[in-house]
């Protein structure tokens, strides 16, 4: 556990090919040992600013297990391979890497381990960090490689934050969520993303999803439901992100979104086509009719990308979170 209170870190430069501007937690075995891994990481009310790396300009979690037991047919529960990171009252700005420009969290494993990726982002801004490649704000991934058929999960939760002015040279310009297993089994591998009273805004991604871009895929499995996406947006904003995308998601059979009283711009999804549950009081820009049809409630509204919200511009309400106001 690394636990960072009331405290400035700023213009850090870490080595080449190196790990956590700002902060690092790598916990893990490797080989055939066998055992769980945990890395935890709390930030709470602390500035992160100014810092690089390769890997987490801001902060950098890792976990990984080995083999169990070396064989790819020992298969047990009890093993895991979590990474964590928790943002409270913090602000998360102006870092640069190549990976993960605010936040990197990875959990990996080889047999027989629930690998899960946990990012938690309470009342907090994570702004103009810089990635090279996946996750100008915040990267989170789960993978499981040789074999493992336990799950793979990667979470994301934002509550009561802001995520603004990130940019990615890939993919995710404000979140990159992906889980991915490589092994022989049809495990689940799962993105989970809550998103509730916060703002995502003006996040560039130079290829998908300048807002939110999920990957969930199973290499080795015949199920494609095993491959899932859960969204759930509650009282939140996400637009202005670069080419209309807000949500991209390949590689996935099973898309479960859920809205509630947000606002948000257009997304692309790949050919297969997300169950949608709307909850009333949304508002979307809209490209394509189609992007409507989710619109079941009669609270629900829908503007031309083109119409102009008349929303104030971000500011601060009394807390660390910027809103529109």
């Amino acid at each position: 556990l690394i636990e960072i209170r009331n405290s400035f870190i700023s213009s850090n430069n870490a080595a080449n090919f190196s790990y956590g501007g700002g902060i690092e937690s790598k916990v893990g075995a490797t080989g055939s040992v066998m055992g769980s891994a945990h890395s935890t990481v709390l930030v709470k009310n602390s500035v992160i600013e100014k810092n690089t790396a390769t890997f987490g300009g801001g902060i950098y979690s890792s976990s990984g297990s080995g083999l169990s037991n070396g064989t790819s047919n020992y298969i047990s529960s009890n093993y895991i391979s979590e990474s964590k990171v928790e943002v409270i009252n913090s602000l998360i700005d102006s870092n640069v890497c190549l990976l993960g420009g605010g936040i990197n969290n990875e959990a990996s494993s080889g047999v027989s381990s629930n690998t899960k990726s946990i990012t938690n982002v309470n009342n907090s801004t994570i702004s103009r960090n810089r990635s090279g490649d996946n996750g100008g704000g915040v990267y989170s991934k789960a993978s499981n490689l040789a074999g493992n058929l336990e799950p793979a999960i990667s979470m994301v939760n934002i509550i009561g934050s802001t995520i603004n002015n990130n940019f990615s040279g890939n993919n995710g310009g404000g979140i990159f969520s992906k889980s991915y297993s490589d092994g022989f089994g049809e495990n689940e591998v799962s993105c989970l993303i809550n998103i509730k009273k916060s703002t995502l805004v003006q996040n560039t991604a130079a290829d998908y999803g300048g807002g939110i871009y999920f990957s969930s895929h199973n290499s080795s499995s015949s199920n494609l439901a095993d491959s899932k996406i859960d969204l759930n947006v509650t009282n939140s904003t996400i637009i202005n992100s670069n080419f209309h995308l807000t949500f991209y998601a390949p590689d996935v059979e099973v898309s479960n979104v859920n809205l509630s009283g947000s606002i948000l711009r257009s997304w692309v999804f790949n050919s297969k086509i997300p169950k949608v549950v709307s909850g009333g009081y949304n508002a979307i820009y809209y490209l394509n009719p189609y992007d409507t049809t989710w619109l079941t409630q009669p609270t629900d509204i829908s503007f031309f990308v083109t119409t102009d919200l008349n929303l104030g511009t971000l500011a601060s309400n009394g807390g660390l979170s910027l809103i529109h106001i």
